[in-house]
């Protein structure tokens, strides 16, 4: 790796942080919209993420390619927050990333019951934004999108936009 091993973070106490983060936006008196709600945990997620990377990479070479940032992303960053790596990586050589994580770790414990189908979009939101956060502190502008078809997997879309 191009880098110095990234310090992790406590599986419990970022769980936690998530779940606050979003009940503590939710309860906000100002009565946001769903999309509004997604948009502020994103955009937290966003800054965690921005202010990660920095971190992780303030002494470091610098990245050669798009392709060796998005690796790093999934194998060093993925592997000190999430403590494990994403499972498969995809692209169609034309900026689009798709990445798999078969046991996303804020899902693991929910079932696959109605209760957590409104919270699901919300837990997206932080990781979206700290995808987000980590690549334009690279110099990459990407957009993220995820999607979940069975928990507790999950597929998070990065189109990176040239320019």
């Amino acid at each position: 790796s191009a880098m110095a091993a990234a310090p992790t973070v406590s599986a419990n106490l970022f769980d936690f942080f998530i779940s606050e983060v979003i009940e503590t936006i939710k309860r906000s008196p100002q009565n946001d919209s769903e999309d509004v709600i997604y948009g502020k945990i994103e955009q937290i997620g966003f800054r965690v993420g921005q202010a990660y990377f920095e971190s992780i990479s303030r002494n470091s070479t610098r990245f050669q390619s798009q392709l060796e940032i998005i690796k790093f992303l999934c194998k060093d960053v993925w592997q000190a927050v999430f403590q494990k790596n994403i499972d498969n990586l995809r692209t169609n050589h034309k900026g689009v990333y798709v990445l798999h994580d078969n046991a996303f770790r804020p899902f693991v414990c929910m079932s696959t019951g109605v209760q957590y189908a409104d919270r699901i979009n919300n837990f997206l939101a932080f990781p979206c934004g700290f995808i987000r956060g980590c690549l334009a502190s690279a110099g990459m502008q990407v957009d993220v999108k995820a999607e979940v078809q069975q928990l507790p997997a999950c597929k998070f879309n990065l189109d990176i936009r040239s320019g």
